[in-house]
């Protein structure tokens, strides 16, 4: 993996965090400005209405992403490729050589326009059975990692916050792993870095690499829980 050294600090708070704003859905609070989305409980995936054009899109919250998509049914409101690059996305396991686009204004709520200038141009149709309802898009780390946001899964809420509030709880140094948000982690087998990433979700919340599961299981360190399919 390659690592960029000049890391960020991001306030990423879970379901750990107690602490709310108090405004409406998509609106702001006067005094604070906190800007509130009710979104699915119990850590089901997140989307959350992105504007384009002025017309509201179901965009898949997930800072697993590098970078942002956009379903190929909305293909015309892009404009011509840029570049190829390889680019780590949640629906891929590793790194992939794919296409970018020049991507139009993108507006999340009150947030002003996002800082997105190149997208991805991705089937996404076989993700909506999971959210039972149009998904139009991925908002990847490019578009929200200048943004202090708390999820709050118990109370299905997500808020965009002007600053991080006094009781956020324990600070964890975050690095930025290609193009991704990632936690360093001690584990018997070594320290390494793991993704934080917001679009996974259910049976595929948490993964190990091949290596470091195969090295875990040498040593002892994993059972077995269960089984799905």
């Amino acid at each position: 993996m390659q690592l960029n050294h000049s890391f960020r600090r991001l306030a990423m708070f879970m379901a750990l965090a107690a602490w709310l704003g108090d405004a409406a859905q998509g609106d702001e609070s006067p005094g604070s400005r906190n800007q509130v989305f009710q979104v699915a409980k119990g850590g089901e995936p997140i989307l959350l209405p992105v504007l384009i054009g002025g017309k509201p899109y179901n965009f898949i919250f997930d800072t697993g992403s590098g970078n942002s998509m956009f379903s190929t049914r909305l293909k015309h409101l892009l404009g011509g490729p840029t570049h190829s690059r390889q680019v780590v996305t949640t629906i891929q396991p590793g790194p992939f050589e794919t296409m970018l686009f020049r991507a139009p204004p993108i507006t999340l709520a009150h947030t002003g326009r996002r800082d997105v200038s190149e997208v991805l141009c991705v089937d996404l149709k076989a993700l909506e059975p999971f959210f039972g309802k149009r998904v139009d898009g991925v908002l990847g780390f490019d578009a929200v990692r200048d943004l202090i946001v708390q999820v709050n899964f118990d109370r299905g809420e997500l808020s965009i916050l002007p600053k991080v509030p006094a009781d956020a709880g324990k600070e964890v140094q975050l690095w930025v792993v290609e193009g991704i948000p990632a936690v360093l982690l001690e584990l018997d087998a070594g320290p390494d870095f793991f993704r934080i990433a917001t679009g996974r979700v259910g049976a595929a919340s948490g993964s190990l690499a091949a290596r470091k599961f195969g090295l875990l299981m040498d040593a002892g360190q994993l059972s077995v829980l269960g089984e799905v399919t």
